[in-house]
């Protein structure tokens, strides 16, 4: 590994697309093994200890033995070490914070997640494609020293969390010293036995004895047999993560989507900017003659590399956060490809001209421009069709949607009118008031939120006119302070930033201001909410619309639903003024089913702010146009013209809207499915009650054990269900029918009384193989 040949040859990418395909190919085929049983669990629990217990600690051995320490890059690995500590104590203190009550364990396992990278299993196949063939430095053998990073020096941190979380669970009363140092003790020796560990401090020994030995190099015997284990490390180990993918593709939801958004964007969004900045400044200012940009790219490339399975197993032994933990180490892989591809493909270019830079960036916001104005029309369509333009929070939506519209038609005349003053300043003033007012109502978004579940949809009705002064008013009255204290730059490397400085400071004060508001006030209701979940269920009362759970309340049916928001309209005292205003009582939604999808939006854009001041730090402190540079700026790029398309994959495809209708009036055509009316106890026939009282009395248990099970359907499996031909063979079986007519009447009269139902609400009972449940 030498440093004075670094900058001699870049990465090839010529085997990146390919390489990427087959680790993807191998983890598809361990999920269609596993999700069809070819394998048995035993024998994916035997490839996971082959892997890590034999190959694994082999490959490390081999490896660390041989590398060339006198050459190490230390900055490098020092670099990765700090960018990693920043973001595992940055997650563990907001985690610690945001849970109440405070949840040391939730802080360690989230923390170790957002940095333990899948450094070998995926890592090693892209670098090698990448690195392999390029002279003077040794990029693979980096991954040899990264890997044990992680699990020496910070793993171990969090483990000391768990494990102080595990005893102060086990007893009410206050940890002392000598059980806090047992608990410690505990700690490390379960790093030391670790064969990762041991085998990893065995290498560093074998290597040091062998530089200043006689013999340079391991036995021939050896090495043959660690090759041989090391070479089916690779395939087995994406073959081990393609089946413990299984069964875990549904679990984000609610909560846990939100929890495993934040902890994949940590990890492969803010550590890789994080690292590539920490390194290159080492570098810069460290006594290595060594390249600063290619190996602050290759530290940007390789922590996008995504969370190893092992978190998981982690989170099973300490049994705190496994969906999240699952959640994200899937899902994290999923969208790492595109991840890796992108940034492998950008930290191939060591400098860009700027005239290059400047058409990459045209080129994107053009492309993200007309895919976001089309997604936001079809959205405003679909509120004026639902009339959900009606209601609060849905306005506050289309002042967005109006924001980003008029930004996307900004920069589009930006770019076309570089040589023309007069109309540029014409289109800045189009442009820059509409980037601001995004983010303000951004903020405006997450206090209404707050308002509307903490404190009741009164108080942010009478915050309305100020949030409309205000959303609109201090982006023009930005405007007009760059427009007069600032003139442009020309010729402007990024026509977005035309007045410079002065722009990206403003910028940077709104962005950050936008951030830390939203994040707080999202925060906050969270915390409240789970305070009045808690003593919901502790008190065992129905909480008002007042008082709401959000997101994740005690599920109500439409009659407990409706009563609540009744008596929350008297209890306000507004009854008559809030159905008329813009509150409307869908903003009641005591499920949280409604509300969450402006959760999950708010936090696409406050991470479209985050972007957002990462790119305006670095054009003021950073100067050189390198691929890193240009892929952050595209990400910029796209998620700030792209927050139209954010709302659209949010609210353009909720239920009982003009797509879900014309999408049930296609199945109705095609599959013949019914509108199932269903009626009221009261308008129950007699003898449909007698039917079913007695049914549930005597029959509904020995019913239930004989024929419910899992059934699969295409490609989705329907849990605890029966067939209509099912029950009607049970129901003559149990002489309860004489025939498959009666029987069928009998199954009709169980669903008109709600005893069972259609699996999707959409055909009556019939004696055919049609999927049914029973209702609770």
């Amino acid at each position: 590994m030498d440093h004075q040949n670094v900058h001699t040859q870049g990465p090839s990418v010529n085997n990146l697309f390919p390489s990427i395909a087959q680790s993807f190919v191998i983890i598809l085929i361990g999920y269609l093994f596993g999700r069809f049983k070819i394998i048995s669990p035993s024998d994916s629990h035997s490839i996971g200890s082959f892997v890590g217990k034999l190959a694994l600690p082999a490959l490390l051995f081999k490896n660390l033995a041989v590398i060339d320490l006198k050459s190490v890059s230390w900055c490098l690995i020092a670099g990765i070490l700090i960018a990693k500590a920043v973001i595992f104590f940055a997650v563990a203190i907001c985690t610690f914070f945001a849970t109440r009550p405070f949840n040391l364990g939730k802080a360690g396992i989230f923390a170790i997640c957002s940095v333990h990278s899948n450094d070998l299993a995926i890592g090693l196949p892209i670098v090698t494609a990448l690195y392999g063939s390029s002279g003077g430095f040794d990029y693979v053998a980096y991954l040899y020293l990264f890997a044990p990073v992680t699990l020496l020096f910070l793993n171990p941190i969090g483990f000391a969390m768990l494990e102080y979380w595990k005893e102060r669970n086990k007893s009410e009363h206050v940890l002392n010293c000598r059980r806090i140092a047992a608990s410690l003790a505990r700690v490390f020796r379960n790093v030391a036995i670790n064969p990762f560990v041991f085998t990893t401090v065995l290498g560093l020994l074998v290597n040091v004895i062998m530089t200043f030995g006689i013999r340079r190099e391991l036995p021939s015997w050896l090495t043959g047999f660690l090759d041989i284990l090391g070479d089916a490390y690779a395939a087995c180990a994406l073959f081990a993560i393609g089946i413990f993918m299984v069964g875990r593709l549904q679990r984000l939801a609610g909560s846990t989507l939100v929890v495993s958004g934040v902890l994949i964007i940590a990890k492969s969004v803010l550590l890789p900017i994080v690292a590539d900045q920490t390194v290159h400044w080492l570098i810069r200012n460290g006594s290595e003659n060594a390249s600063a940009e290619e190996l602050s790219t290759f530290s940007f490339l390789y922590c996008t590399f995504p969370a190893a399975p092992t978190v998981f197993i982690f989170a099973s032994q300490y049994k705190i956060a496994m969906e999240i933990a699952a959640s994200s180490v899937v899902f994290g892989t999923i969208l790492s490809a595109p991840i890796m591809y992108l940034s492998a493909r950008m930290v191939s270019i060591n400098t860009v001209e700027e005239s290059h830079f400047s058409r990459i960036i045209e080129q994107t916001r053009l492309d993200i421009s007309v895919v976001s104005v089309v997604g936001i029309l079809w959205v405003y369509f679909i509120f004026l069709l639902s009339k959900k333009y009606k209601s609060y929070t849905h306005i506050i939506v289309m002042h967005i949607m109006a924001a980003v519209v008029f930004m996307c038609i900004g920069g589009q005349l930006l770019d076309h009118t570089e040589n023309e003053p007069y109309w540029q300043y014409l289109s800045f003033c189009i442009f820059f008031p509409s980037v601001m007012a995004s983010r303000m109502w951004t903020a405006w978004l997450a206090l209404s939120l707050f308002l509307i579940v903490v404190i009741g949809p009164h108080a942010a009705e009478k915050a309305w006119l100020p949030f409309l002064f205000s959303g609109w008013g201090i982006p023009l009255l930005l405007t007009m302070i760059i427009i007069c204290v600032s003139s442009a730059t020309s010729p402007p490397v990024d026509v977005s930033f035309l007045f410079g400085n002065t722009q990206l400071i403003l910028s940077f004060v709104v962005l950050v201001a936008v951030f830390f508001t939203g994040s707080a006030f999202l925060g906050l209701m969270f915390i409240v909410a789970r305070k009045r979940r808690k003593k919901t269920l502790i008190n065992g009362s129905t909480c008002t619309s007042e008082n709401a759970n959000f997101p994740g309340s005690p599920t109500k049916n439409k009659g407990e639903l409706t009563s609540s928001i009744h008596s929350s309209y008297q209890h306000s005292g507004s009854s008559l003024h809030v159905q008329q205003g813009i509150i409307t009582p869908w903003e009641y939604d005591l499920n949280g089913t409604q509300l969450s999808k402006f959760v999950i939006l708010l936090l696409l854009l406050l991470f479209s702010c985050l972007v957002g001041i990462m790119i305006v730090v670095w054009k003021l402190t950073y100067e050189e146009i390198t691929g890193v540079y240009v892929a952050v700026n595209v990400l910029d790029t796209v998620t700030n013209y792209g927050q139209g398309f954010f709302i659209f994959i949010v609210l353009a495809f909720e239920k009982n809207w003009f797509w879900n209708a014309l999408y049930r009036k296609i199945r109705q055509f095609f599959f013949h499915i019914e509108e199932v009316v269903v009626l009221s106890e009261e308008e129950l026939s007699p003898s449909v009650k007698n039917i079913c009282n007695t049914f549930k009395t005597h029959h509904i248990q020995h019913c239930k054990e004989s024929i419910v099970s899992d059934k699969r359907y295409l490609l989705r499996v329907y849990e605890s269900v029966f067939t209509g031909c099912d029950l009607v063979d049970w129901l003559i079986e149990n002489h309860l029918a004489i025939s498959r007519e009666d029987a069928v009447h009998y199954g009709t009269s169980l669903l008109s009384a709600r005893v069972i139902a259609h699996v999707l609400e959409e055909h009556y009972f019939y004696d055919e193989p049609l999927f049914y449940k029973f209702l609770k």
